[in-house]
């Protein structure tokens, strides 16, 4: 699989076998986070899925 960051999966076609999918776009949203538009490549399904750096200290 790819180290590729910010990589997700549709919630319609999610299967034990699903391979990620990569973002179409990945824009910066406040301080230290980004969000991601994703678009499945079988059903077409679009969504968005924000994204945060958190702390090593982190629980």
């Amino acid at each position: 699989m790819s180290r590729q960051p910010y990589l997700d999966n549709c919630d319609r076609c999610l299967t034990e076998t699903s391979e990620p999918i990569a973002p179409t776009s990945v824009v910066p949203h406040g301080p230290g986070g980004v969000l991601a538009k994703y678009r499945c490549p079988d059903c077409g399904d679009v969504w968005v899925c924000g994204w945060a750096a958190q702390a090593e200290d982190a629980a």
